[in-house]
């Protein structure tokens, strides 16, 4: 999708817009995002509205990804020391 079409579809980036979100975005940034922490390496993400047409909340959906990951790494390290 062009530039223009990406900007007309989003715009006024106050929502998402269904069908515009790589699926497989969330997850990849995810996984991204928890080998560089792994590494101890500063992570720094750009999200752009034109990627879904609203950027915070493609920011909370990855944000929650990585809770969700933390939260069943929590749970799996207390189940393997009981």
């Amino acid at each position: 999708m062009s530039y223009e079409e990406s900007y007309a579809n989003a715009f006024p980036f106050d929502k998402m817009i269904p069908g515009m979100l790589d699926p497989e975005m969330i997850e990849d940034t995810a996984k991204i995002v928890n080998e560089a922490l792994k590494d101890k390496v500063q992570v720094n993400l750009i999200i752009n509205n034109r990627a879904n047409g609203n950027a915070p909340l493609i920011a909370q959906k990855i944000a929650a990804r990585l809770h969700s990951e933390k939260v069943a790494g929590s749970l799996t390290s207390i189940f393997k020391s009981l």
